[in-house]
């Protein structure tokens, strides 16, 4: 989708939910400095969501 024209494509959308879900914090992904600042925001328990190893 590079240099594609978001307002004049129907490919990107937000979508309305009643869904309940409970947002996770965690340092940024490949980040070794500052790792006591919470960067990284989530949907708990979202299967899409790759794991801190």
């Amino acid at each position: 989708m590079n240099a594609k024209n978001l307002f004049d494509s129907d490919d990107l959308f937000i979508e309305d939910s009643c869904e309940k879900f409970k947002i996770g914090k965690s340092p940024r992904v490949g980040v070794k400095n500052d790792l006591k600042i919470l960067l990284r925001f989530y949907i708990k328990g979202n299967k899409c969501v790759s794991s801190l190893k």
